[in-house]
């Protein structure tokens, strides 16, 4: 699947990736995010999977496939 939204490193624990979507969902980002696209509005493409992460400040979890500023 694909996402389209606002990217934030949260630091609950030991760090969280979150993506804020045009439609106000939050997903939490497990996998490789880049650092340097901390505020930017960005693409997330990956799976959804079941459970809650460690973050637990989403909505919903994602495994990240891959990143694009916009």
């Amino acid at each position: 699947m694909k996402w389209k939204g606002t990217l934030k490193h949260h630091d609950v624990g030991t760090g969280t990736w979150v993506l804020t979507t045009t439609d106000g969902s939050r997903l939490n980002l497990y996998g490789d995010v880049p650092a340097h696209l901390d505020g930017e509005q960005v693409s997330v493409e990956g799976d959804e999977v079941e459970g809650m992460g460690i973050g637990m400040v989403g909505d919903r979890m994602v495994t990240v496939r891959s990143v694009e500023k916009h």
